[in-house]
């Protein structure tokens, strides 16, 4: 399952966002 978030709300969260994806291997879209 991708995950999409805004990118004023990566930019705020971005290392929390690195961390995820490199535990699950799940993909992330920034929009």
């Amino acid at each position: 399952m991708e995950v999409r978030v805004s990118k004023s709300e990566f930019k705020a969260r971005a290392l929390e966002y690195f961390r995820k994806v490199e535990r699950t291997g799940e993909p992330l879209i920034t929009t």
